[in-house]
């Protein structure tokens, strides 16, 4: 599933990619034109034991296995063509200028496994890399005959003129630039996604309806899961109402919803949770309340709307606001919370179909529960308004 996201992602921001890619692409190209042309020769070297020191064959055995145990002596060579003295007499000894000498370097590598010496030149002329090359063999050859007796350094091949550049690399910078474009693309895609998310979480998980100013649906229907579970668990009773608020035989304005919401929240319980459904519907958790009682206080709700008209609006302006509601007792504990809805759905339709202004309860029941009257009796008091 992640893959999926990123791949939607990158399917939907293509043209950040292909865009990064082309810019990648056209600025290696440019700048690779740009770098001048590396030229490299090699002159190789041998190391071997002085040929007057060698009275048989057993002193050159000997001395051949010392030289092979001892690879500080290759090690001392190389560091010695590379020294600034060996570089300084070789540029002396071709007269290069200031500029011919910023462009060459040199570098020197001891093969593995073997007494052979590699002495590398590189430089933007074939011809100076070259003789450069050679040049430092032979100040090398001179400058290490005096550090051992026993050996001594001797020319094996001589440097050649390069035919071909080693750098640049026309092929393997575009191949970089084209790796590093589409990951510069890939990150801004996956950066611009990140940065769009907050907004679409914000929306997302908000629990109010930015219209109305309650509640959302979305929320409403996690609490009245856990109002089913819980009665399931605990056996106690609680309901459920949909009011649907018309003004004037059609679903209400949003600013009449709006004022309507805080006249609903001003009346009710702080347990009880209210929410707008849609479609001009407030859906209405009531909990420890049965459906007899809850039908009561769901009427007096209405009734209280209906005629809020002048405390709400300009006296000028005519309310015409009428309710209806179904009201849904939870009975069954096999009911799951969709069913449940389904009941106070079926109730809201019947109070339609009758009338404006009716409160139809989807299942009567006794009141087994004694304190429901005077939770209703309660209710009221504490909602009623104090006299001036």
């Amino acid at each position: 599933m992640e893959l999926r996201t990123y791949f939607n992602i990158l399917k939907q921001e293509w043209w950040i990619v292909l865009l990064c890619t082309a810019a990648a692409l056209i600025a290696t190209y440019v700048f690779t034109q740009r770098q001048p042309d590396i030229y490299q020769s090699t002159a190789t070297f041998v190391m071997r034991p002085r040929a007057e020191l060698v009275e048989n064959q057993n002193d050159s055995v000997r001395i051949l296995e010392t030289l092979g145990r001892h690879l500080s002596i290759a090690s001392t060579y190389v560091e010695v063509a590379s020294s600034r003295l060996i570089k300084q007499r070789a540029a002396e000894s071709l007269n290069l200028s200031a500029l011919q000498r910023e462009n060459l370097s040199v570098s020197g590598q001891a093969v593995a496994g073997t007494n052979i010496i590699k002495i590398s030149a590189q430089g933007v002329d074939p011809e100076i890399t070259r003789d450069y090359a050679n040049q430092v063999g032979v100040e090398t050859v001179e400058f290490v005959s005096g550090l051992y007796e026993v050996f001594e350094l001797e020319p094996l091949d001589p440097a050649t003129t390069p035919r071909n550049p080693i750098s640049p690399n026309l092929i393997l910078n575009l191949a970089l630039g084209l790796f590093l474009g589409a990951a510069l693309g890939i990150g801004l895609s996956l950066l611009v996604a990140y940065l769009r998310m907050p907004h679409f979480m914000s929306r997302r998980f908000d629990i109010i309806d930015p219209e109305v100013g309650v509640n959302n649906l979305a929320y409403f229907r996690l609490r009245l899961r856990a109002e089913v579970s819980r009665a399931k668990r605990n056996g106690r009773p609680f309901s459920l109402a949909l009011i649907r608020i018309t003004q004037n035989g059609e679903p209400a304005e949003r600013l009449v919803l709006q004022k309507g919401a805080l006249l609903l929240q001003s009346r009710l319980r702080e347990e009880d949770v209210l929410a707008y459904a849609s479609d001009a519907i407030f859906a209405l958790i009531l909990p420890e309340t049965t459906g007899a009682i809850a039908k009561e206080m769901v009427e007096e709700l209405c009734i209280r709307l209906q005629a809020a008209g002048p405390a709400q609006t300009n006296a000028s302006d005519s309310w015409g606001l009428r309710c209806s509601a179904g009201v849904s007792s939870f009975l069954d504990a096999l009911l799951d919370a969709d069913e449940f809805w389904g009941q106070a759905a079926l109730a809201l339709n019947d109070a339609d179909i009758f009338a404006y202004g009716k409160v139809t309860l989807y299942s009567q029941m006794n009141d087994s529960f004694e304190s429901s009257a005077g939770r209703l009796a309660d209710w009221r008091t504490e909602r009623e308004p104090t006299s001036a």
